[in-house]
């Protein structure tokens, strides 16, 4: 290379951008975050010096401690190290989701297998329903949860809707049918009386008989 004074060799590095030079050279392909860089922002003050190849041969000072042990591709792109450049589709990220730190749901190992039920993460409240979060709960939150009632009961059931009406403390592995039908069980007695279905003055009992709420 011919030699250049210091102040216009300073000049061309700092004007340098990532455009082949005309000689017909290929630079390895700079993309994302690399195609903005000058060409002394990674050779210093000598452009024929062999660089690494791996990323981690430019930007082992760049992990934080604890770090991910494997290859900087595994989680990150050229887009930058930000989370935006993670893949995470295995699990999306959206709604409710899009605003933990990795930290939150990984702990201060992100990069160990953290558990995709919710229970996981979420402790749900003394005495709540025992079934899957998703069956009443999306990832828009917890509030206005939607839970399908019609294929265990029909709801609203004579203009009641409200789960404590039915599920007394709001614990909803019970309900009370004889709560709201306050029928005399000396009453009930008569009624079923000679009938050979197992009569028992008790709320299960009474939805064994009459799923749909009808007589």
């Amino acid at each position: 290379m011919r030699w250049l004074p210091p102040i216009l060799l300073l000049a061309l590095l700092s004007a340098c951008t990532t455009t082949p030079p005309a000689d017909g050279f290929v630079h390895v392909p700079l993309r994302g975050v690399h195609a903005t860089l000058t060409c002394s922002g990674c050779h210093d003050h000598d452009l024929h010096a062999a660089l690494p190849t791996t990323c981690i041969g430019c930007h082992v000072d760049d992990a934080p401690v604890p770090h991910h042990p494997g290859d900087c591709g595994d989680c990150h792109g050229e887009e930058g190290w930000g989370l935006d450049s993670i893949d995470h589709s295995f699990f999306p990220l959206t709604l409710g989701h899009d605003g933990p730190a990795c930290v939150d749901c990984h702990g201060d190992a992100p990069w160990e297998d953290a558990s995709p039920a919710c229970t996981s993460c979420h402790t749900a409240p003394a005495a709540h329903f025992p079934g899957a979060c998703d069956d009443c709960h999306d990832l828009s939150g917890w509030e206005g949860a939607d839970f399908n009632h019609n294929p265990f009961f029909p709801t609203p059931h004579e203009g009641v809707s409200a789960c404590a009406s039915c599920h007394p403390a709001n614990d909803y592995s019970t309900f009370t049918c004889t709560d709201c039908h306050a029928h005399r069980q000396s009453r009930m007695d008569d009624e079923h009386e000679g009938e050979t279905n197992n009569y028992v003055y008790s709320s299960p009992a009474c939805l064994d008989c009459h799923p749909d709420g009808d007589d």
